[in-house]
């Protein structure tokens, strides 16, 4: 039995949900594709996924007298993993961008420069981690950052409860 690989193709509403198109990779199958699924969260295409997987399988499957693909596990691990990096860019630019721009608020440039470069430092195992896609991991490390300094407790509460809120909606 041959795996079958599936990719999806995620797009944001004007609305803020989600729509997201599953399709084969492989050519021949490419008209099995399931369409038109409408999603308030990320989180809830993710929950998805498998099942979306599953009845993709099923639709190709039905054509045939005797099944010809199963779901191929480690593609499906892959793109969780890929989709977890991604994720992780778009949260650490996120947050990156409005420290930043609290930093040109500051009337002492090099002040700013300096808490921001502390920040970035507290939480340099963290960052490399999530970027990585490696959330569960992120979490231990950023477990180990003191607070103190300029890594106040609000700011530490607010990186780990992100972290925590994405593994338990995503793992």
């Amino acid at each position: 039995m041959e795996n079958l690989i599936v990719n999806r193709k995620l797009t944001r509403n004007l609305d803020g949900s989600y729509h997201c198109d599953w399709f084969p990779v492989n050519e021949e199958l490419i008209d099995s594709a399931l369409h038109g699924q409408d999603f308030e969260s990320k989180e809830l295409v993710n929950e998805y996924e498998m099942t979306a997987n599953i009845e993709l399988l099923n639709v190709i499957n039905s054509r045939f007298e005797n099944p010809l693909y199963k779901v191929d596990e480690n593609t499906v691990e892959y793109s969780r993993y890929v989709r977890r990096q991604s994720d992780g860019q778009s949260s650490l630019n996120s947050l990156m961008s409005e420290l930043r721009n609290k930093g040109l608020e500051n009337p002492d440039p090099e002040l700013a420069r300096t808490i921001n470069r502390a920040i970035e430092t507290a939480f340099k195992d963290v960052t490399q981690n999530i970027l990585l896609g490696w959330w569960v991991t992120a979490k231990e490390k950023c477990e180990l950052v003191p607070v103190g300094g300029y890594v106040t407790q609000e700011l530490w509460d607010r990186i780990h409860n992100a972290i925590t809120s994405y593994i338990s909606e995503n793992y």
